[in-house]
């Protein structure tokens, strides 16, 4: 593996670090120092092995010089590295919110944090703060939603995990074109879609209970078109047909889910959790 390529592997690792301690404000911050640092010295490397790339003067212009020349998130990393190096931590402006949730339906207590001392507060001190600020009978059977956004002064509107996956993916790019151009077999990496470079909210979940976080992901799913004769002679398929026939009684809808989760089960000895909603005075059809 080239030095260049190893060294994307730890900006990689670090982004990843970044975002699972995204609600823990002192590590978060941490890891975007690292990651802002780390990503400077993938460029460095390749400069200091330039002896032994051929025509390198060319190809660094053609695929580092010009490409970041007119990206913004790239001269606001290297801005970034210098002044966390010289100055210390980059200013950020950031959002956290507050909901204690104890109703499938109905909204929860809600409180901002933007002006609070909690503001750069942790998960298990915002517990507590949440334990002070919310009725006991709430707090008790409930589960805490905290919103947070981490943006850098220097870089408005721009969530801060999104601007790093950016800088990764373009110097991805360069490693990429770089092995090529000397030679060597690229391994694989990990690729990010690219990020919408949009301020979007990030939320995690807290069981009052026992303190645990969780959080909510999704995945595309494809059908698999030719696995289905081989499906049908597994389970009966009628069976999942009568499920999702339309119907205007959630409770034979119920029954009929019901019946189908069993039988899969049976077959399969496995299962996937999948929640429906049924409202008596609003049914969905199924058809």
């Amino acid at each position: 593996m080239t030095p260049w390529r190893k060294r994307l592997g730890d900006l990689r690792q670090l982004i990843m670090q970044a975002e699972r301690v995204y609600f823990e404000p002192d590590l978060f911050r941490l890891n975007v120092n690292n990651a802002i640092q780390t990503s400077r010295t993938v460029t460095f490397l390749i400069q200091k092995n330039k002896g032994d790339i051929r025509d390198f003067d060319h190809w660094y212009a053609a695929n580092v010089l010009e490409p970041f020349r007119a990206d913004g998130i790239m001269d606001w990393l290297k801005e970034a590295r210098n002044h966390i190096e010289k100055e210390g931590d980059l200013e950020v402006n950031s959002e956290c919110s507050l909901e204690v949730i104890f109703s499938y339906t109905d909204p929860g207590p809600h409180v901002s944090l933007k002006h609070d001392k909690m503001f750069f507060a942790g998960i298990k001190r915002l517990s507590r703060h949440v334990r002070n600020v919310f009725p006991t009978g709430i707090y008790r059977d409930s589960a805490i939603a905290i919103d947070r956004r981490w943006v850098a002064t220097s870089l408005p509107g721009i969530e801060l995990i999104d601007a790093l996956k950016h800088g990764y993916e373009k110097l991805r790019l360069v490693v990429d074109a770089l092995d090529a151009h000397v030679g060597r077999s690229a391994s694989d990496q990990l690729l990010w879609k690219p990020p919408t470079l949009e301020s979007g909210r990030r939320r995690t979940y807290v069981k009052t209970e026992d303190g645990k976080s969780y959080s909510q992901t999704s995945s595309p799913f494809e059908i698999d078109y030719e696995s289905i004769p081989k499906l049908a002679e597994k389970y009966d398929l009628s069976k999942f047909r009568s499920a999702f026939q339309a119907t205007g009684d959630p409770h034979e809808t119920m029954k009929r889910f019901t019946e189908t989760a069993t039988h899969v089960f049976s077959q399969a000895g496995t299962h996937v959790t999948i929640g429906f909603l049924l409202d008596t005075h609003r049914v969905t059809s199924f058809g």
